[in-house]
C-alpha cells in the first residue's frame, strides 16, 4: 500500500501518494504496477511526495497531482501541473507546540550524521561562539547510521576534536546508534524542542527538513540559510521566526541577539499554525478544492501523516520504509 490520505467515500473518491523515491524505483517504464494504478483511478486519486526538491520534474501523467513546499518543484516544459504546496514538514503531531515551561538549552541542533547536513561547520561555529566567551547551552541530537557509509560522520570523534573539556560541558551530544533514523519517538523529540530557545540548522542543500518544521510548530525561532526561509510565508521571513544567516561572521553575530530575543518568549503562533498538523489537514483538503478536485471531505486520515506520507514501500529497508511492496 501507499499512504493514505483519504479513503473513498460516497462523495469522492479516495486520495493516496507514493514518494519520488518509489516512483524512480519502481515506476520507471510499463509494469504491471503501473496498470493497477490506472485501474484505480475509477476510486482512487493518485498522486506523488516529492521528498526532495525537483526544479527539473518531467511530469508523469500517473500521477493526478504532486506535494511539494511551494518553490521546490518546477516542471520541465513548464506544462500545467496541479502542484500542492504541502509536504511532510506540515504535518507536525501535536506534541510539537509551543510551551511556556522551562528551556534548559539556548540552541537545539537536530541532524543526522551524514556530510549534507554540514555538522563540521555547525560544531566549528559553535566552538568559536564560546571560545568569544558567551556562556551557552547547547543540545545536538544525532542520529547515527548502523552501518557505516563514506557520507557518515564520526560525530563523536568530531566532538572530541572540537570542544575542550570545558566547553563538552556546555555541549550535549546526544548521538544515537539505534533505532536509524527516528531512535526517538516524536513525544520524547517534542519534549527536547520544548526544552530550548532557538532552533539552528546549517544544511545548504536541503529547502523542507522536517527538523525545522518542528521548531517551528514548537514554537521556536530558526537560524538558518536562506533557502530554508521559503517554507514561510513572504511576510514571515523575518524575525522573531525566522533568521538568515550567509556566512560564519554572519552567523556568529546572530545568534546572541536571537538568544536575547527567544528568552522574551515571542508569540510564535502564528508560525507554529503552519506546520501542526490539525490545521494542515484542514488546509489540504482546500487545497484539493481549490484545484477543482472534487473528492469530498470524508474519510481524510491524519493519524502520523507527517512520517507515512514519506515513508518509502519495498526499498532498502530502514525505519521509514515498510518491508512491503506497492503491489501488496
Amino acid at each position: 500500500m501507499a499512504c493514505i490520505l483519504k479513503f473513498p467515500a460516497s462523495n469522492g473518491r479516495g486520495v493516496l501518494s507514493i514518494t519520488d523515491r518509489e516512483r524512480d524505483a519502481l515506476l520507471p517504464g510499463p509494469s504491471r504496477l503501473r496498470e493497477s494504478i490506472v485501474a484505480m483511478s475509477s476510486r482512487w486519486l493518485v498522486g506523488l511526495h516529492h521528498n526532495w526538491h525537483d526544479l527539473d520534474y518531467m511530469r508523469d501523467p500517473l500521477f493526478a497531482f504532486s506535494l511539494a513546499g511551494e518553490h521546490d518543484l518546477r516542471e520541465r516544459n513548464g506544462a500545467p501541473l496541479v502542484h500542492i504546496p504541502m509536504d511532510a514538514a506540515n504535518f507536525a503531531p501535536p506534541c510539537f507546540r509551543p510551551s511556556d515551561g522551562e528551556r534548559h538549552w539556548d540552541l537545539l541542533l537536530v541532524a543526522r550524521a551524514v556530510y549534507f547536513k554540514e555538522l563540521p561547520e555547525a560544531f566549528q561555529l559553535l566552538r568559536a561562539l564560546l571560545d568569544r566567551g558567551h556562556v551557552m547551552r547547547t543540545l545536538i541530537v544525532c542520529p547515527v547510521p548502523e552501518t557505516a557509509e563514506p557520507t557518515t560522520v564520526d560525530v563523536e570523534e568530531l566532538f572530541r576534536a572540537t570542544f575542550s573539556a570545558s566547553q563538552q560541558a556546555a555541549v550535549t551530544l546526544l548521538a544515537f546508534r539505534y533505532r536509524y533514523p527516528f531512535p526517538l519517538d516524536l513525544q520524547t523529540l517534542a519534549f527536547l524542542y520544548r526544552s530550548a530557545k532557538v532552533c539552528v540548522y546549517f544544511a545548504s542543500e536541503e529547502r523542507r527538513p522536517r527538523n525545522v518544521a518542528y521548531a517551528w510548530a514548537a514554537g521556536l525561532p530558526v537560524v538558518a540559510r536562506s533557502q530554508i526561509g521559503l517554507m514561510l510565508p513572504v511576510s514571515l521571513r523575518r524575525p522573531p521566526f525566522f533568521f538568515e544567516f550567509e556566512d560564519a561572521d554572519g552567523w556568529l553575530r546572530l545568534i546572541p541577539e536571537v538568544i536575547a530575543q527567544a528568552s522574551s518568549r515571542p508569540d510564535m503562533s502564528v508560525v507554529a499554525e503552519l506546520f501542526s498538523d490539525a490545521p494542515a489537514v484542514t488546509r489540504l483538503v482546500h487545497e484539493f478544492e481549490s484545484r477543482g478536485l472534487k473528492i469530498g471531505r470524508d474519510g481524510w486520515t491524519r493519524t502520523n501523516l507527517g512520517i507515512r506520507i514519506a515513508r518509502h514501500h519495498g526499498l532498502p529497508a530502514q525505519q521509514n520504509a515498510l518491508r512491503m511492496s506497492l503491489a501488496n
